[in-house]
């Protein structure tokens, strides 16, 4: 089985690592894998640096016919079987490799949330598609609404992380790196600072924390989704709200597992998500977690009052107090920890994920 694996990204994000992680798995399996990418983009780099064979191509979006020619000829003396792509730019540039080469296979994996438009070039899209993968349930539901093609041929996997890699990350590098004792709890999140990850909501809860927690500091990790203006924007907030010296915002960091290992309790205060794979990160760390719905994709991660609170309403009054829950109960601390770690291991490791992948290849190649 030959397989190219298709993702335009620029820039690096949760899509990036799933295809980064599904191409070494797949690797260590012994199949045939290329990954084809834009030149100089992170993906491109983290590939280089890992082995991965790349093929460099444009990859600019709906209309660009000149890499789709390139990926036929590529495919056709390579004798590619199955092309997955990553990204919903990227399909039409699959959707018209098709017609070049009618006998490929194709693969698409929905990672938003955020429904496609019925319309009929889009079912022209999806028709010759032999199966989508979807992440979360959430994913699939919102496909299958638009009647895009049948719910059958919509197959749900979730994300998968590498479980152990987590659970064995040692703890305290972020606590020497900025000096917070023991006695200190810290409440994280991480991922993109963007208005619909709820960073607002996150500091508005801190201000009601700390004034009967004092004892706590709030981080926030990841890049800024406008180069630093929103960042400055929710300083402001933080000024604004007395919380100016309990905030504080690390950046974009690669050495995630250890800065999860660091955390008392883990936050998710998104709006939407196709899937929350930082809650699946904390889970495996045996950090408890505190998450918004979500976009409903937060109950298919989280077993609420089991493997930690789910929140569905977005007050900071609400997530407050989820958090303070936990402050307060060091035994349910420990059940959350346990039990959520558990959950890691058994429903989101990524392992399994590959492994119901291959399954679909294999179905793809059958018929």
């Amino acid at each position: 089985m030959k397989i190219l694996q298709v993702n335009s990204a620029k820039n690096w994000g949760g899509g990036e690592v799933y295809t980064i992680n599904l191409c070494q798995k797949l690797i260590s399996k012994g199949y045939d894998v290329t990954l084809a990418c834009r030149p100089g983009s992170a993906i491109n780099q983290i590939a280089s640096t890992n082995g991965i064979s790349f093929l460099e191509l444009p990859l600019t979006g709906a209309i660009d016919f000149r890499s789709a020619w390139k990926l036929s000829q590529y495919c056709r003396k390579n004798k590619i079987d199955i092309v997955h792509v990553h990204l919903a730019r990227d399909y039409w540039i699959a959707r018209y490799l098709k017609m070049l080469l009618p006998e490929i296979h194709l693969v698409f994996t929905r990672h938003l949330l955020k429904p496609i438009k019925s319309t009929v070039i889009h079912k022209w899209l999806f028709r010759k598609v032999d199966k989508v993968i979807a992440v979360s349930y959430a994913v699939k539901e919102s496909l299958s609404v638009q009647e895009l093609l049948p719910s059958e041929r919509i197959i749900t996997i979730y994300n998968g992380i590498d479980t152990k890699l987590f659970a064995a990350a040692h703890s305290g590098m972020l606590r020497k790196e900025f000096g917070f004792d023991n006695s200190i709890k810290l409440i994280g999140m991480v991922g993109q600072i963007a208005p619909h990850k709820g960073n607002d909501l996150f500091i508005k809860s801190a201000s009601y924390i700390s004034k009967q927690w004092s004892n706590t500091r709030f981080l926030l990790i990841g890049d800024d989704f406008q180069d630093g203006k929103y960042i400055e924007e929710l300083r402001r907030l933080g000024d604004n709200l007395g919380v100016s010296d309990e905030v504080f915002f690390l950046g974009p960091r690669s050495n995630i597992p250890e800065i999860m290992k660091d955390l008392n309790i883990f936050v998710l205060a998104s709006k939407s998500e196709s899937f929350g794979l930082v809650l699946v990160e904390a889970m495996a760390c045996g950090v408890p977690v505190v998450s918004t719905s979500a976009g409903g994709t937060a109950q298919e991660i989280i077993i609420n009052g089991e493997t930690g609170f789910i929140i569905n309403d977005d007050k900071p009054l609400s997530l407050a107090n989820a958090i303070l829950t936990l402050l307060r109960d060091e035994k349910l601390v420990d059940t959350f920890g346990k039990a959520g770690q558990k959950r890691a291991f058994d429903k989101f490791d990524l392992e399994r994920m590959v492994d119901e992948i291959i399954s679909v290849y294999d179905d793809v190649l059958k018929t």
